[in-house]
């Protein structure tokens, strides 16, 4: 800014020529310089602007302009806030502004803020007031965090207040109730209520705890009704936002249904378990609003709240059901060994259950220590009192294990060991309550055998399914593998699996093997021979070992995967990437080329806009037949024919005739430009803009030099323009420079007493795209 205000051409201001200032003003201004803080000085009667280098990121865009320009211009936005404050200042009262707020309108980085200003009075030799000294600093981000920090401290007090009217409450629709009331309130809404979703996932039943004067919600109301959007917002678990429905264009479908409940505004917190929408907490505003941030935080928080109340609500309630069956249990099993101990673990009561499984009488058992009946090897470790300091601490304990009969036999108990306390909380004993399990117990563990060699065998069901004793040595494969390879399952034991592998991989898939045992897991792609087709096809191939009681592996099962379609469509994509990356670097570069041509022939900015408009529509055009017919070409015809009927006032205005011709893309974007740069020609001064005007385009392929080459034939009749020379332009360009160079063919363009005529000649040359064929694509993922 030194050598801006240096050089500027201060004569044209009202402060002169900059060696006739007084010393005041360039002791002042020297000071601006040298200050670390944005800084501004406004001189004279009109307070003309200078300005230091930190002060011109308040400038913004006007600060090309802003030097020796007056105040009042420079600021006028703001001037009616400012001018009496700055009179004061020029009266020779400095001002001092803490965390004053101010709008810029985009001449700041916010365009509104709070600032510290400060405004010193400059004077001149004679000691008046001759201008001011302005500083400014930014202090928004202080009085934003106050702000947040005040919000955050108004929604803790009211969180805790929800938690004090929740905290008495066990009944779900009561705390449902209790909380959307008092949210609703704190909200000042018009509406607040939870609603359980039914099976569906759609159907609402809700409970409303807050409402002032609006309309009751309908009966067998559905959220499908209010639209798609809102459905998948809230079954991916995000907040749903409204702040207008009656202008956000999202919700123009389901204007209707919010009206008939009497909502513009409106907010929706999900819950969604176990990927299943089940609950919504919403608040409702019968005006528009512009929810805040906090609004938002503090209704998500009382949705968990209220999501965690009402769980725990049910969890005691499920734990006093839970309780009271089992205590029914108790008093009626007789399939069930039931019975008391003292705290000692002496047995004080037994029941008929007890005596049916474990063979003693009452008279035999009573009196008797309960370890009796535990093995000699749970005595050993110590799981006798283990059992009951685990239920005398936790109030119960597990017995899962296998017990000794009177007859030394042995039994397997499912059962729990529950401590029994008086109203004062002393410890009167035990309840030891178990069921006879051993049979089943003896079949879990012949069915956990059969399911674990199941279960390995169904990990990998895609394919090919196979067995191996040791790696890589098979003793079995499914009839999918015979099918697939035309090998026996005889010839794929051992190692025969190995002759249908891909030579290339046969030693990657040993390797792999070599790995197995180390990794838990043998994981490995090669290609496989496909005897139908006499080729190979890429497999992704796994196997799991087997292992029994002591941890050893006994056995592999694995299967072998087809992915072969897959590889191939991941090349696929790659290409298909690397085409679209080409195609849009050529629409880049002819957007560039035609905007820096179109403003070289422009005569204005109406001129320019609009010949820019039309000739991007062509080439929107070109691209938009382009990707509707991938790899197809581009019908010469319906190019023509698109042009003329843009442009022509009356279809019998132009004619066009030839042979069926498909154009390759770079074909097709160059004449579809010079189709439009011709129409629009005969649309201002042609053929299109007068009665009579006639246009005739005509084709044909033609053979030249061994190719086949189209010539195309643009001709205006029934105008009587004289004689004057064609004026070179960006359509000119294009038909005599463009073709030969990008089409490597020939045009010419004859300005004719009867209207326009163009010759346009170029070589049908062959144009694959990927987008055509995946031959190319299947033989690379080869």
């Amino acid at each position: 800014m030194a050598e801006r205000i240096r050089t500027f051409d201060w004569a044209t201001t009202p402060l002169g020529p900059i060696e006739e200032w007084p010393q005041s003003l360039r002791t002042s201004v020297n000071l601006l310089l040298d200050s670390a803080k944005p800084a501004y000085i406004g001189w004279g009667p009109e307070l003309i602007a200078l300005y230091n280098d930190p002060y011109r990121p308040v400038l913004g865009d006007r600060n090309a302009d802003a030097l020796g320009q007056p105040s009042a211009l420079l600021f006028a936005d703001i001037w009616e806030e400012l001018e009496p404050l700055l009179a004061e200042t020029l009266r020779g009262t400095p001002h001092h502004f803490v965390e004053r707020k101010l709008r810029l309108d985009g001449k700041y980085p916010e365009t509104s803020g709070w600032f510290n200003i400060d405004w010193t009075p400059l004077r001149d030799e004679a000691g008046d007031v001759a201008g001011f000294f302005g500083t400014i600093a930014q202090a928004t981000d202080a009085v934003l965090a106050r702000e947040r920090l005040r919000e955050s401290e108004e929604r803790q007090a009211f969180l805790l207040k929800l938690t004090d009217a929740l905290r008495p409450l066990s009944d779900p629709i009561r705390i449902e109730t209790v909380a959307t009331r008092l949210l609703g309130a704190h909200l000042h809404a018009t509406r607040a209520f939870y609603v359980d979703l039914d099976p569906s996932g759609d159907g609402i039943s809700p409970v409303v705890g807050f409402e002032t004067g609006a309309v009751p919600l309908p009966r067998g109301l559905r959220l499908s009704e209010f639209g798609p959007r809102l459905l998948e917002t809230y079954r991916s678990g995000r907040t749903m936002v409204v702040r207008d429905a009656e202008s956000e264009p999202e919700f123009e479908l389901q204007r209707d249904r919010y009206r008939a409940i009497g909502t513009r505004a409106a907010v929706g917190v999900p819950l969604v378990r176990s990927g299943r929408l089940v609950a919504v907490l919403a608040v409702h505003q019968a005006e528009p609003r512009d929810w805040t941030e906090n609004e938002l935080k503090l209704i998500g928080a009382v949705a968990d709240r209220t999501w965690t109340w009402l769980e725990r609500s049910r969890s005691d309630a499920a734990m006093r059901d839970s309780e009271e069956r089992y205590r029914l249990i108790v008093e009626n099993a007789r399939d069930y060994a039931i019975f008391t101990t003292d705290p000692a673990g002496g047995i004080t009561d037994w029941h008929d259950g007890a005596e049916s499984v474990f063979g003693y009488a009452a008279a035999e058992a009573i009196g008797r220590n309960a370890a009796m009946l535990f093995t000699p090897e749970d005595i050993a470790a110590g799981e006798v009192e283990k059992e009951l300091a685990v239920a005398r601490t936790q109030g119960s304990a597990p017995n899962v294990r296998w017990h000794v009969r009177k007859d030394g036999g042995r039994v397997f108990i499912e059962g729990r060991t529950i401590a029994l306390r008086a109203d004062s909380g002393t410890l009167r004993g035990y309840l030891k309550i178990g069921q006879d399990v051993t049979e089943r117990r003896y079949f879990e563990q012949a069915l956990a055998e059969s399911e674990e060699r199941l279960h390995s065998l169904v990990v990998g069901i895609p394919q090919l399914v196979w067995r191996a004793g040791a790696p890589a040595k098979w003793t079995w494969a499914s009839r999918q593998w015979s099918e697939f390879t035309g090998q026996s399952e005889e010839g794929s034991r051992g190692l025969g699996w190995l002759d249908k592998v891909h030579p290339a991989d046969r030693q990657s898939a040993l390797d792999s093997w070599a790995k197995a045992v180390e990794h838990d897991g043998f994981e490995a792609d090669y290609r496989i021979h496909q005897a139908a087709t006499d080729r190979y096809s890429w497999f992704q191939t796994r196997a799991t070992p087997v292992r029994n009681a002591e941890g050893e592996i006994i056995e592999w099962l694995g299967t072998s995967t087809d992915v072969d379609e897959l590889r191939t469509l991941q090349k696929r994509q790659q290409l298909l990437l690397a085409e679209l990356q080409h195609r849009v670097r050529n629409i880049l570069a002819m957007t560039r080329s035609v905007a820096r041509r179109t403003l070289e022939t422009a005569n204005d900015v109406n001129d320019y806009a609009s010949h820019l408009e039309g000739r991007l529509s062509a080439m929107a055009r070109t691209q938009a037949v382009l990707t509707r017919n991938p790899g197809q070409g581009v019908d010469l015809e319906e190019l023509v024919l698109d042009e003329l009927e843009a442009q022509a006032a009356r279809a019998d205005q132009y004619r066009c005739r030839g042979p069926e011709i498909a154009l390759s893309p770079k074909a097709a974007e160059v004449l579809t430009l010079s189709i439009h740069e011709l129409a629009t020609n005969a649309t201002k001064y042609g053929a299109f803009a007068t009665p009579k005007g006639r246009v005739d385009v005509h084709w044909k392929d033609e053979e030249r030099d061994d190719a086949r080459w189209l010539c195309l034939v643009w001709s205006e009749h029934g105008l009587d323009l004289g004689s004057f020379p064609v004026r070179p332009g960006f359509g000119t360009e294009l038909i005599t420079r463009r073709v030969p160079y990008e089409l490597q063919g020939e045009g010419e363009i004859e300005m004719r007493p009867q209207g326009v005529r163009a010759v346009i000649r170029f070589p049908l040359a062959e144009s694959r795209s990927i987008l055509q064929t995946d031959a190319d694509v299947k033989e690379a993922a080869r």
